[in-house]
């Protein structure tokens, strides 16, 4: 006994390869049950099987789904798998015999501390680096598929309303290289209305605008109809047209949301944000105060007036309680950027999100040691249960930091420190005993 208190290594080894074991399988679980489901919203959103996209390709753009889906499956796999393996250690009575050789309950503690830290890093590297860079190599792929078959986004004798434009495409049969037949209906910026056909077109990247797609027509006749008077029209002939659309191709467009940047790169957006923001508050202090100005100005004329009409009393009151309404509703009106918010919330989820796994490390390990029987199946169950709580916070945390204005602070940390202060409850009375 005294031998094996002076060598903690063995333990802390025996129990490491413990945990690792049951953290692999729970990480296998979860990654498969978010890859499937990342999947099948691939499948769904996209209606890649539909389209007949080449399995290549779409195999490119499932491994790049890879780093979202590791995102997910390693905090909860660090949960059910600590869970597992105390619980195992714990049903088997080897916790039990451990203690009684002289170890305390805190050395048993150590292999899951450090595996939490270890796996909240990497969980923060994948969050910080790797998504991004394979969310932005998505969007790539996506945009170069989606130019490389244009029956992506029109479909053969199909009727196509662009809502970002305000226009409409008719298009005859489709291939790989051409749209044949194609009829364009939009309006000019005066709102004239133009019909353009065309014998065929072909898509081509447009490198200044990476969201938009130009299309290169060829034999082209253009007619517009003036909004004013309908019976006038001009009409033109040309071998070839340049047209640029606004289109959504394939995977989204290349713009990339909150999710897909970097930790860097949301704190200098949320900096110009809010310097857009004070610009914003301060134009709204200047109207408040000006609308103030002339309440009061208009409060003043009527109550030191010599001569003032008694017939115009009730209309100079009720202009008054309207400009004193107009005034509180700017004073009180919230400035608010949906945006700011947005990345603000963003910003906390980045670091919360990864380090949960070591939050989750501390609230498994005093939860395991009360398993007696069926050690890693009532690890694997209370884990699961856990998990959805989590997630549930999680999901409320998000709604209300950004719809009820509750700090995104406290917002995202939330379902943290809920876990974590449950750790901590359950490892003291834990430790007294």
């Amino acid at each position: 006994m005294p031998r094996l208190r002076s060598h903690p290594w063995t333990v802390y080894w025996y129990v490491a390869r413990e945990v690792f074991f049951s953290f692999l399988v729970a990480f296998l679980f979860f990654f498969f049950i978010f890859f499937v489901n990342n999947l099948l919203l691939l499948i769904q959103n996209e209606n890649i099987l539909a389209k007949n996209i080449p399995i290549p390709e779409v195999l490119v753009i499932v491994v790049l789904k890879i780093p979202i889906v590791v995102l997910f499956a390693f905090p909860f796999g660090t949960l059910v798998g600590c869970l597992m393996a105390v619980a195992r250690l714990s049903s088997d009575n080897e916790v039990l015999a451990l203690r009684a050789a002289g170890l305390s309950t805190f050395r048993l503690f150590v292999p899951l501390l450090v595996l939490g830290f270890v796996l909240s890093f990497l969980s923060y590297y994948t969050n910080d680096v790797l998504l991004p860079a394979s969310s932005l190599e998505e969007k790539k792929v996506g945009r170069r598929i989606f130019l490389a078959h244009p029956q992506l986004h029109l479909d053969a004798f199909s009727v196509s309303a662009i809502r970002q434009q305000n226009l409409t495409i008719m298009t005859g049969p489709v291939d790989d290289n051409y749209i044949y037949d194609i009829v364009i209906f939009d309006k000019t910026a005066e709102l004239d209305r133009r019909v353009i056909t065309a014998r065929r077109a072909r898509m081509l990247p447009n490198e200044a605008q990476p969201d938009v797609v130009t299309l290169s027509l060829e034999g082209v006749f253009s007619q517009l109809i003036d909004a004013r008077e309908h019976d006038r029209f001009e009409y033109s002939l040309a071998d070839s047209m340049e047209y640029n659309l606004l289109l959504q191709p394939f995977s989204v467009s290349v713009s990339l949301g909150p999710m897909d940047k970097t930790a860097f790169d949301i704190w200098n957006i949320i900096q110009e944000k809010q310097a857009e923001m004070a610009v914003g508050i301060a134009a709204q202090n200047l109207q408040t105060q000006s609308q103030f100005n002339s309440l009061r100005e208009e409060i003043r004329y009527a109550s030191e007036s010599d001569v003032f009409p008694v017939s115009s009393f009730g209309q100079t009151r009720s202009r008054v309680e309207e400009m004193y309404a107009n005034y509180l509703a700017l004073r009180d009106r919230p400035v608010r950027n949906a945006d700011l918010d947005r990345y603000v919330l963003e910003l906390h989820r980045k670091f919360a999100f990864p380090f949960s796994c070591l939050v989750f490390a501390i609230f498994a390990f005093p939860l395991g040691l009360l398993a007696r029987r069926s050690g890693r199946l009532f690890g694997f169950g209370i884990g699961l249960l856990v998990s959805i709580i989590y997630w549930g916070l999680l999901l409320l945390g998000h709604e209300v930091g950004f719809n009820e204005g509750v700090p995104a602070f406290f917002s995202m940390w939330m379902p943290n420190l809920v876990i974590l202060a449950a750790g901590i409850i359950f490892n003291f009375l834990r430790l007294k005993k």
